[in-house]
């Protein structure tokens, strides 16, 4: 072995230290944001016994709600 240090290119070393830094935030901030929940009620119209979505509502939703309340 020769008497020559390698040496880390100064580029990588500051790249590896703000990609930590990055990773530290995102990992924190997943950790701390919070799950919201919005309160009220939902109206549901109800047409030959099916029941029909609102406006901006996914017919999907009544089906899970159906099947939560069918294993609960």
């Amino acid at each position: 072995m020769s008497g020559q240090e390698e040496r880390t290119a100064t580029w990588a070393l500051v790249l590896a230290i703000i990609g930590g830094f990055l990773a530290c935030f995102f990992i924190l901030f997943l950790l701390l944001v919070e799950e919201r929940a919005v309160g009220g009620s939902t109206m549901v119209t109800v047409h030959n016994g099916q029941a029909c979505p609102g406006p901006g509502r996914d017919p999907g939703w009544f089906d899970y709600v159906r099947t939560l309340a069918r294993s609960a």
